[in-house]
């Protein structure tokens, strides 16, 4: 295992396919800069406040009630993945499996493009279809920049790459 927290890692390689589940293990790499500032029990609910070690104003707090655990998270928000405060979370409370509420089904590993790719029609919201392929679209392509934007000398071809598919896949009608 390449983190220390060894069973959650091993359920991540299980469920999630292999570009996520690298996702994942950085952010559970990150847990061991979290600190607990206060821990706080009410109503079945279990709040944390942690910090960050040597960064005394970063302040984040994640509620956790035995099944489920919220927190305003833009890596959440915006990929579908956990991030390191829930992770934190999850190893105070000896959680060893990383709960279904936190695991989207587009990143498992049994996840179908089939469904991704179909037609929309009276059993399916398209609305919530378009809505998975935007949030694929996003995290594929923001992988790929990431990347991309390492490599020395290329940029010049990717925007070419990209401009061709926009002409390709979207009428000129369509604002981008």
């Amino acid at each position: 295992m390449a983190t220390h927290l060894g069973l959650i890692e091993s359920h991540a390689t299980k469920i999630y396919s292999a570009e996520i589940c690298k996702e994942v293990k950085d952010e559970i790499t990150k847990v061991v800069s979290l600190i607990v500032k206060a821990k706080l029990g009410r109503n079945g609910f279990k709040t944390y406040k942690l910090t960050k070690y040597c960064h005394e104003n970063y302040e984040k707090e994640v509620v956790y009630d035995g099944d489920t655990l919220q927190y305003e998270c833009k890596l959440w928000d915006s990929c579908g993945i956990p991030c390191s405060h829930m992770f934190y979370v999850m190893k105070e409370e000896h959680v060893d499996r990383i709960p279904t509420t936190l695991i989207l089904t587009r990143w498992m590993k049994d996840a179908k493009i089939q469904y991704l790719n179909m037609n929309c029609n009276g059993n399916v919201d398209s609305n919530m279809i378009e809505q998975a392929r935007f949030s694929a679209y996003c995290y594929a392509f923001t992988t790929f920049y990431k990347e991309g934007s390492k490599k020395e000398g290329v940029y010049g071809e990717i925007m070419d790459d990209i401009l061709n598919l926009q002409k390709k896949y979207c009428s000129i009608d369509d604002p981008i």
